[in-house]
């Protein structure tokens, strides 16, 4: 089954936008919930979009993207080959092995909850819509 990942929005878009499938190439993961990203995350993703001659498509647990960051804006308005989702995990996981993992809250439990996130989102969101994962510290050449 395949849930609905929603376009991140800014206060200028339109909160309407959705996309009902992630489109085929490289899948990153920003899961700390930060709303911007560091110079070496926007580095790497820079590089994939411009080397790869791939889609990026970056998924984050932030809700929201936070584009008075300098970087991040940069990234969102003048490269056509990122795509930014937000992610609600509960929903994505639905009909999968991992369901219950979600339902029975063990992720909110752990002690190590970012890294378990990143884990848990690599796994399910390759099962579920396939691609390519690359890490946020990799650089594309």
């Amino acid at each position: 089954r395949r849930a609905t990942l929603t376009r991140l929005v800014c206060s200028s878009s339109d909160p309407g936008l959705s996309h009902p499938t992630l489109p085929p190439g490289l899948l990153m993961l920003e899961t700390s919930g930060s709303a911007t990203l560091t110079p070496r995350q926007a580095c790497t993703i820079e590089s994939g979009a411009s080397k790869s001659g791939m889609v990026v498509n970056l998924v984050m647990t932030s809700s929201i993207l936070d584009l008075s960051d300098n970087t991040t804006c940069h990234l969102f308005t003048a490269i056509s080959n990122i795509n930014f989702f937000t992610i609600n995990i509960t929903t994505v996981a639905e009909g999968t092995i991992l369901e219950q993992f979600f339902k029975d809250d063990l992720l909110n439990k752990s002690a190590y909850k970012v890294e378990h996130t990143a884990d848990v989102l690599r796994l399910l969101l390759v099962y579920t819509y396939g691609g390519l994962y690359m890490d946020l510290d990799y650089v594309v050449l």
